[in-house]
C-alpha cells in the first residue's frame, strides 16, 4: 500500500512553493538557501517496520546532496539527488527505512548546495517495493484496423514522458501478433490507446484476460474500448462494450461537446478539482459498465445519441480483475489534450499520467470499509448523522430517475429522491469481510400511482429475502419513505443482490450493509436525556450513576444510589415515564431487571457499561 505525501503539505522552512517549471503534480517546492533549508514529513505507519521513500525530484544543475534524517537522527550526510537535466524531468531517489509504529518525521535540510525542486514523497510498505528499485515496463498498443486516431502519435509521445518521469520503459507497438502470453508476461502494464479493431480475436483476448488476472494492469483509452470490434469477452474484462448499432451513429457524441463532468473521490483522481469543464467526443455503451466511476456526466447535458446512465453516464471507470487492475477513459480524442498547455489538456494529462499509477499499484485502492452505504442512482451525500453514502456502484443494468419532491417520514430526502430501475436490477457489493450483515434497503416511490403498480421480489446470496415489494403500499402512499431490513450470511466476499419485477420494475433508492455485530443500538425513545452521569441533573432533575441507576430528583451525579436499586434493572419506556414523573421514587414504582425499548423487547444493557443516551416522551 502507497502513501503519497505532496512537498507543498509538508512542514518547510526555508524552501518556497513554486510552479514556473512543467511535469509536477501541480506545484512543488524549491530549495532557496545553500544550507539550513529543509522540507520536513510527518508519517503514521500503522505498524513498525520496513518502508520504502521514494522522492520525486527535478534538478536541472549538477548534483545537489541533502542530509536525510529520520525521528531526528541523521540518517545519510549526503544522500545525493542527481541532476535530471532539465528542471521539467522529473525523477525519483528511494530508499528503505525502518518506521516506528505511529508518527514518524523525514527531513532532508540542505548542508551546503542548496537543493533539488521536490514534487513529493511517496511512502511504500514492506510488501511493496520503493520506486525505482523495479522499473515498470509498458506496452503501448496502438493497432487498428479500421478509423485511426490523429492523436495517437501525441498519446504516443506522452505516455513516454510519463515513463521519464516516473522510471518506466515504455515500448509501443501496433502489431495484434504481439498480444501473446509470452510476449505480454514481459510487461507490468498494456496500455490499448485509440486501438479500434474490427473484428474479434478470442485467443488474443483470451491472452489479455489471462495477463490481467495474473496481475498485469489494463488501461484503455478512448477507442481502445474497441480493440476487438464487438467483442463480448473483451467487453467484460474492460468494463463494457461501445455501442456501435446503427453504422456506429450512437456510439458518441459530436466532438468538441461541451460538458461538466463530475469527480468522484479515489485515489486516480488525486488533487483534481470535484468538476471541471470539458469538451470531448463522449463514448457511449450498450449497458451500464460493471465498475467504479471515476468520471461521470449528465447526458441531458448535452446534445447527440445518448447512451446508458442517465444523469451519471460514466466517462472513466476502474475495476479489478482477479489480481490485476482495469482503467478505462472515454476521453482522448484530440490531439491537443496530449499536448496542449491549456487547463483542459493539462486536466486530461494529468487524469490519465495517474490512472496509470493506479493500475500499476502504485496508487493504492482505498480499503473497502466495514460498513458500506451507496446512494442508488445519485452521487455521495452525506446525512445528518454525519455518515458518508457513496455515489451509486456496483451495480448491474438499471436506469436512474430522480425527484424533488419531498419525502415523508424521513430528514433525509436526498436518499429517497434517486434511484435505479429495472425489471432484473442487480448488485455485487464488496464486503471487508465474511460474516453476518444486516441490509437496509430505502424506497420511497415516486413514479407509482396506487398499490400494485410496482411490485419486487428480492434475493440475497441467492436466497429470497423479501417477497412482493409493494413500497406505495406499504409505505402508505408516494413520496413517503420505506425502509425494509434483512439478515445475510456472505461467505464469498460480495454480497449479492437479485431485484425481479412482477408489476413494472424493481427499484432501490439507497442500501446500506452494516455488520451484524454493531447493529445493536441502544434504546430510543422520543425526547432526549442523557442518562449518563454529568455534573448537573438532567433536565427532569435526576442524574444517574454510570451504568447503574437514576437517583431521585436534586440529587447530583456519582452520590450514593438509593438502597432499592439492585443493577441489573429493567426500564420500560411505560416505567421510565412513570418514574420520571414521581418525585420521590419507591421501590413498588421501580422495576428490576434490564434495559428495553417495550414491555415486550427486552434488550441486555450489562451493569459495568455506561448507560446510553436514549430519550422519553
Amino acid at each position: 500500500m502507497d502513501t503519497l505525501l505532496q512537498a507543498e503539505a509538508a512542514r518547510f522552512q526555508g524552501p518556497q512553493i513554486a510552479s514556473n517549471h512543467t511535469g509536477a503534480q501541480g506545484t512543488f517546492v524549491d530549495y532557496q538557501n545553500s544550507t539550513n533549508d529543509f522540507i520536513e514529513w510527518t508519517f503514521n505507519a500503522p505498524q513498525a517496520g520496513s518502508y520504502g521513500l521514494s522522492w520525486r525530484y527535478a534538478l536541472g544543475e549538477k548534483n545537489r546532496p541533502l542530509s536525510f534524517s529520520l525521528n531526528g537522527e541523521t540518517v545519510n550526510q549526503n544522500l545525493n539527488f542527481g541532476s535530471t537535466d532539465s528542471w521539467s524531468n522529473w525523477n525519483f531517489v528511494s530508499l528503505s527505512v525502518n518506521f516506528n509504529a505511529g508518527p514518524n518525521t523525514i527531513r532532508l535540510t540542505a548542508n551546503g548546495s542548496s537543493g533539488a525542486n521536490f514534487d513529493y514523497l511517496r511512502i511504500s510498505d514492506n510488501a511493496t517495493p520503493p520506486i525505482g528499485s523495479q522499473p515498470e515496463s509498458i506496452l503501448i498498443f496502438h493497432g487498428t484496423t479500421g478509423f485511426r486516431h490523429d492523436s495517437i502519435d501525441e498519446g504516443i509521445a506522452l505516455i513516454n514522458e510519463f515513463g521519464q518521469e516516473n522510471g518506466w520503459r515504455v515500448t509501443d507497438t501496433q502489431d495484434f501478433n504481439a498480444l501473446t502470453p509470452t510476449n505480454l508476461a514481459q510487461y507490468d502494464a498494456v496500455i490499448a490507446l485509440n486501438s479500434i479493431g474490427t473484428s474479434d480475436n478470442p485467443t488474443q483476448v483470451s491472452a489479455l484476460t489471462n495477463y490481467v488476472r495474473n496481475g498485469g494492469a489494463l488501461i484503455g483509452v478512448h477507442g481502445g474500448i474497441s480493440t476487438f470490434g464487438e467483442s463480448n469477452e473483451f467487453g467484460a474484462l474492460l468494463g463494457a462494450k461501445a455501442d456501435t448499432r446503427n453504422n456506429r451513429t450512437n456510439l458518441h457524441s459530436p466532438n468538441n461537446t461541451n460538458v461538466e463532468i463530475s469527480v468522484n473521490n479515489h485515489p486516480a483522481n488525486l488533487g483534481l478539482p470535484g468538476s471541471f469543464a470539458f469538451a470531448d467526443e463522449l463514448y457511449n455503451f450498450t449497458t451500464q459498465p460493471q465498475a467504479e466511476y471515476l468520471f461521470t456526466v449528465d447526458e441531458s447535458t448535452y446534445i447527440g445519441d445518448n447512451g446508458v446512465g442517465g444523469s451519471n453516464h460514466p466517462l472513466a471507470w476502474v475495476r479489478n480483475e482477479g489480481q490485476g487492475r482495469v482503467f478505462y477513459s472515454a476521453l482522448g480524442h484530440d490531439e491537443h489534450l496530449y499536448e496542449g498547455s491549456a487547463p483542459m489538456d493539462l486536466l486530461f494529462q494529468q487524469h490519465l499520467e495517474q490512472s496509470i499509477e493506479w493500475a500499476l499499484n502504485r496508487q493504492a485502492a482505498p480499503p473497502i470499509p466495514s460498513i458500506v452505504r451507496i446512494n442508488a442512482g445519485g452521487g455521495a451525500y452525506t446525512d445528518r448523522n454525519g455518515n458518508l453514502w457513496s455515489a451509486d456502484r456496483y451495480f448491474t443494468g438499471g436506469n436512474v430517475a430522480s425527484t424533488q419532491a419531498a419525502i415523508a417520514n424521513t430528514q433525509d430526502d436526498p436518499l429517497y429522491q434517486s434511484e435505479r430501475w429495472l425489471r432484473n436490477l442487480a448488485y455485487a457489493v464488496p464486503v471487508a469481510a465474511n460474516g453476518d450483515y444486516q441490509v437496509t434497503l430505502k424506497l420511497a416511490d415516486f413514479w407509482a400511482n396506487a398499490a400494485g403498480d410496482r411490485i419486487f421480489d428480492l434475493s440475497a446470496e441467492g436466497r429470497k429475502v423479501l417477497d412482493d415489494v409493494d413500497v406505495f403500499a406499504q409505505a402508505g402512499g408516494k413520496n413517503i419513505a420505506l425502509d425494509k431490513t434483512f439478515n445475510i450470511t456472505v461467505s464469498d466476499g460480495i454480497l449479492n443482490l437479485d431485484f425481479l419485477a412482477s408489476a413494472n420494475n424493481a427499484k432501490l433508492s439507497a442500501l446500506e450493509i452494516i455488520p451484524k455485530a454493531l447493529t445493536n443500538p441502544p434504546p430510543t425513545f422520543s425526547r432526549l436525556i442523557n442518562f449518563q452521569a454529568t455534573a448537573s441533573a438532567t433536565p427532569q432533575g435526576y442524574s444517574a450513576d454510570i451504568g447503574e441507576a437514576f437517583n431521585p430528583r436534586g440529587a447530583t451525579a456519582g452520590s450514593q444510589r438509593p438502597a432499592w436499586v439492585v443493577p441489573p434493572f429493567r426500564l420500560t419506556c411505560a416505567a421510565w415515564r412513570a418514574i420520571a414523573k414521581t418525585p420521590t421514587p419507591t421501590p413498588a414504582s421501580t422495576p428490576s431487571c434490564t434495559w428495553s425499548t417495550s414491555a415486550t423487547t427486552p434488550l441486555q444493557q450489562p451493569g459495568n457499561i455506561p448507560c446510553p443516551t436514549a430519550t422519553i416522551a
